[in-house]
């Protein structure tokens, strides 16, 4: 069997919200209002350690912003609800109880089964057109199949799993091995594409088309409940604006699993 370990995670989000002039829009009471990190915060709070911050308390503090960071990595990196949906985390396990519950990154929905060939509806965020298929027993030991979509063994642009971003390359380790890759939205993007239908690129070049020298596509969310002439209505643990964030995976070696 071979084995990976995550070798590196890079999220892509806007993480000095103040100083570009981005404010969080106040909700509905229906609603939990959108979490600022704070030097006051506890990592392993239950009632707010599973929640990805978007604001930065000062955003001329380089503390402030390193705080920021480490919340998010933590939030990411929470237990994930077993049973719960997509992106659920669980909020009665603490991420320093030290489970071994899949992290809430780990559920997150993949690039390929947004963007589908011939530009098919990719469904919906817990119910997506193609699930990923799983590699395992149980559910305890299964574990997602990297490069592969679900139902008649659809495998979309395998290339993308092996090839680093902006080249054609991919990246081999000292053994010989191959650095596999993945691209993960959280629920708020995922919903900004098939909202406005841009997981088809025709909706793309259309809305380009319609007025190519000032782009009129709609903003992005920046907490996920924005109201931009869409109401997007996500989970108070998916209101944190858009989140894409990239994995790469190194094959252990007999020898690594054993020093562990």
């Amino acid at each position: 069997m071979k084995i990976y370990i995550e070798l590196s995670i890079v999220v892509v989000i806007a993480c000095l919200l103040g100083a570009s002039g981005i404010t969080p829009v106040q909700h509905s009471s229906q609603s939990k209002a959108p979490r600022t990190a704070t030097q006051t915060s506890s990592p392993c709070s239950l009632s707010t350690g599973w929640s990805i911050p978007v604001d930065v308390e000062d955003a001329t503090s380089d503390e402030d912003c390193a705080r920021f960071a480490w919340d998010t990595f933590i939030a990411l990196n929470w237990p994930h609800l077993e049973g719960g949906a997509n992106g659920e985390p669980n909020k009665n396990e603490s991420i320093c109880d030290g489970t071994d519950a899949r992290t809430v990154w780990s559920s997150w929905l993949e690039k390929e089964q947004t963007f589908l060939p011939e530009g098919q509806h990719p469904g919906t965020y817990n119910d997506p057109t193609y699930p990923k298929p799983m590699y395992g027993d149980t559910p305890e030991t299964q574990l997602p199949l990297i490069g592969a979509l679900a139902k008649a063994s659809i495998i979309t642009n395998i290339h993308g799993a092996f090839d680093q971003a902006d080249s054609n390359s991919p990246l081999i380790d000292q053994n010989g091995n191959y650095l596999l890759y993945q691209i993960k939205l959280n629920q708020s993007q995922f919903q900004y594409f098939t909202q406005h239908g841009y997981y088809d690129k025709k909706n793309q070049l259309l809305t380009f088309e319609q007025n190519p020298i000032d782009i009129d596509f709609p903003g992005m969310p920046t907490t996920g409940q924005d109201d931009h002439g869409s109401t997007y209505n996500l989970p108070d643990y998916a209101q944190q604006g858009v989140v894409l964030i990239k994995v790469a995976w190194k094959q252990l070696t007999q020898e690594e699993i054993d020093s562990g």
